[in-house]
């Protein structure tokens, strides 16, 4: 279930997309592209697996996950996108999404939504706006791709304590510090991580109980023999 929200320009001025488009040209774009800002409350499909509409979105607020959604219910979160980054480009040009979703994270989940073609075969902007929209849209995409590599380096690895190690490494160094909190609760990690909850669980009081680090729900403090185990 969402909410279609009447748009603000000055805010939609602000996002990655459309940074060097003038705020008078910005409610003629939003026509062009058939934008539409929606909020959407916790676990509310953004694009479910399947719609045969070629959308995508940026993130004005919270953030959306990018699910894979198995038979048996289970799922795992593929990535998750913030404000200000792309969300569901790959599943907007390919013919089959792999049973992916697109889900909001959280309630008050802000994005725009925008038809894909309107960009590439239907657009009527001005030719300087046309390739400033387009110049964005590809910077946008390389910084989520950096994010999504990430990611991979996280799962890749070949044990699910090198999996933490390697994830928890890398919070502490994007907050600049030993004691942080991750946006995940423990079930979210899980997914994220492509773990059972109850191996992350039981593998974080494993580490707690070595000394390697402490927790309480989703703050982490990280010891000295956390980085020299």
């Amino acid at each position: 279930m969402f909410i279609i929200e009447a748009p603000d320009f000055a805010e939609l001025g602000r996002t990655a997309l459309f940074t060097g488009i003038v705020e008078e040209e910005l409610p003629k774009v939003f026509s062009c592209l058939h934008a539409t800002v929606c909020n959407y409350r916790k676990d509310g499909y953004i694009i479910r697996s399947g719609d045969t509409e070629k959308r995508f979105g940026i993130v004005l607020d919270g953030r959306v996950f990018v699910l894979s959604e198995e038979s048996d219910g289970s799922r795992t979160i593929l990535a998750d996108w913030r404000k200000n980054e792309i969300f569901g480009s790959s599943v907007a040009v390919e013919e089959e999404s792999d049973n992916l979703s697109i889900v909001a994270a959280g309630d008050h989940c802000r994005v725009l939504i925008i038809d894909i073609d309107t960009i590439f075969w239907n657009c009527a902007l001005s030719f300087t706006t046309h390739q400033q929209l387009l110049f964005n849209l590809v910077r946008v995409l390389a910084l989520s791709n950096l994010r999504m590599i990430r990611k991979f380096r996280h799962i890749s690895q070949h044990s699910l304590r090198k999996k933490i190690v390697s994830y928890l490494t890398e919070q502490s160094e994007l907050m600049n510090s030993r004691d942080f909190s991750i946006d995940f609760d423990r079930q979210g990690m899980a997914d994220y991580l492509g773990a059972d909850r109850s191996a992350l669980s039981a593998e974080l009081s494993k580490m707690r109980k070595e000394g390697l680090l402490t927790f309480r729900k989703n703050n982490f403090i990280l010891k000295d023999a956390f980085f020299h185990k």
